[in-house]
């Protein structure tokens, strides 16, 4: 699906959107526009009724992937 992810909805590393998910989606990237590319900012991890959450690729994340041989 598609949707926004708004500044207020970003905490300690972990990003929360209503964008519409369905079983299975866990691991999948959370795309986002910026300047004409779609860019994977998050890896979704769970929904709820109300909202969805994904895990913020960050610092940690990136370096967790980089030590995969």
């Amino acid at each position: 699906g598609k949707g926004e992810i708004k500044n207020d909805q970003i905490s300690k590393g972990i990003l929360y959107y209503t964008i519409s998910t369905s079983g299975g989606n866990s691991g999948s990237p959370v795309m986002v526009g910026e300047q004409g590319k779609e860019i994977a900012v998050g890896i979704h991890v769970s929904g709820f009724d109300d909202k969805n959450v994904a895990k913020a690729i960050d610092d940690d994340v990136i370096a967790a992937i980089s030590n995969f041989k």
